[in-house]
């Protein structure tokens, strides 16, 4: 289930079943390939804006120091008492998740989260698919700018802005936010 939630934001939302059978061949000549239907079910734009946040869970975020490629968007995840922990991870072609945890549901202890122990793994597998030097590049859609926008309120900084202490965020053109006004 991970993989089709994260596949689809890795297709900037377009679901498509997935799975490890490519195509299916039947007796009478006929060939299926099972995933060939697609649906759009998110818009590019909030896809995008979605992988470029999950960029810092290794920059900056629970991932951050696991050695996973640059660029890499991810997403780590840990339930309640240490008993599973996981990675998301999309870095085109790519989409990979890892699970780490016991199969009789047994805490790891507090040292069991998807950052310190899935993330890890997660870079072991990039490093045997990917080549030295990879980046992962997520193209820009039609209508996303970037945009610095203030820490305190999250509005656009401007030369009015008394505050200049803001981030870049990934921004949809037809929908901004308000200008800070002093």
């Amino acid at each position: 289930n991970l993989a089709q939630v994260y596949g689809t934001l890795a297709d900037y939302g377009v679901y498509r079943e997935r799975g490890l059978i490519r195509r299916v061949e039947f007796p009478d000549g006929r060939i299926i390939f099972p995933g060939n239907e697609m649906t759009r079910v998110l818009d590019a734009r909030a896809a995008y804006q979605t992988l470029y946040i999950m960029q810092d869970v290794p920059r900056i975020g629970t991932a951050r120091g696991k050695e996973l490629a640059k660029g890499t968007a991810a997403k780590t995840g840990t339930t309640d008492e240490y008993r599973d922990a996981w990675i998301a991870a999309v870095f085109p072609p790519y989409v990979g998740i890892v699970w780490v945890g016991y199969d009789n549901s047994r805490s790891m202890g507090d040292k069991g989260t998807g950052g310190s122990m899935a993330a890890p793994l997660m870079a072991k597998v990039q490093k045997e698919l990917l080549d030295t030097g990879y980046e992962a590049v997520f193209p820009v859609p039609d209508g996303v700018e970037f945009r610095k926008v203030s820490s305190a309120d999250g509005r656009l900084i401007t030369p009015k802005c008394s505050s200049k202490r803001g981030y870049t965020e990934a921004l949809c053109t037809d929908n901004l936010p308000a200008e800070c006004v002093r």
